[in-house]
């Protein structure tokens, strides 16, 4: 009679097996969870950059409109980038700057900038990839009417 011993498709003993895939977890899993922090933060400023973007577009196109005053301008102007920013958080840091003649015919240009610290938490930030400090800038131009 032929006795038959119980090993795993790899030749290895069940509980060898397991401290392998166990070793194997402990390598894979902090660089995956790095790859999550930084897709998580990526889609965080690009969805915050997109934002911005149009919140200097609406600026601008706020700006481009005729007003008998130049304090009336300026109030359309943030009040249109502020609609668009929505949250008070990113109202409250957001600069806005903006030039261009009262004159028609001739541009004016609006510039949003929000620091990224405020759209995204600083999820690699440990790793040496930080955001703290860096801005998220976006310009519009356009043709006062």
């Amino acid at each position: 009679m032929y006795s038959v011993r119980r090993t795993t498709t790899t030749g290895l003993h069940p509980q060898r097996t397991a401290a392998l895939l166990t070793t194997e977890m402990l390598f894979v899993l902090p660089i995956f969870g790095v790859l999550l922090a930084g897709m998580v933060e990526l889609g965080l400023l690009v969805q915050g950059h997109n934002v911005v973007q149009l919140a200097a577009i609406e600026g601008a196109r706020a700006a481009s409109l005729h007003y008998p005053h130049t304090d009336q301008r300026d109030q359309a102007i943030l009040a249109a980038v502020h609609q668009v920013l929505g949250k008070q958080q990113w109202k409250d840091a957001a600069v806005v700057l903006f030039a261009g003649n009262h004159v028609s015919g001739e541009p004016v240009t609006v510039i949003v900038q929000l620091p990224m610290s405020q759209v995204a938490p600083d999820l690699l930030g440990p790793l040496g990839i930080s955001i703290q400090g860096r801005l998220l800038v976006a310009q519009a131009t356009m043709t006062k009417q």
